[in-house]
C-alpha cells in the first residue's frame, strides 16, 4: 500500500487562491488606490465578496470588468 493521498477523479483541482484575490492583488494588478477601488465596488463596477473584514474578487470578474471596458484605437486618416 503506497503512501499517496487519496484524490477524487470528479473534484476541481484549482485552488481557491487561483480564482480568488484580494484587495491588494487588486490594487497592485490595475495599478489603482485603495481608494479608487473602492469607488468601484460602491458603484457596483466590479463585483465582490466580502468574508468577516476581508474582501475577496473572482479573478475572471476582474477580466471581464477589463475587457468590457476595452476601447480600440481610432485610427487616423
Amino acid at each position: 500500500m503506497d503512501n499517496q493521498p487519496f484524490v477524487c477523479p470528479f473534484a476541481k483541482t484549482t485552488k481557491l487562491s487561483d480564482n480568488w484575490i484580494d484587495n491588494q492583488d487588486v490594487t497592485t494588478q490595475l495599478h489603482i488606490s485603495l481608494r479608487t477601488l473602492q469607488e468601484l465596488r460602491t458603484r457596483g463596477v466590479i463585483p465582490y465578496t466580502k468574508l468577516g473584514n476581508k474582501i475577496y474578487y473572482k479573478r475572471q470578474d476582474i477580466e471581464d470588468v477589463l475587457n468590457s471596458n476595452f476601447q480600440k484605437p481610432h485610427g487616423r486618416k
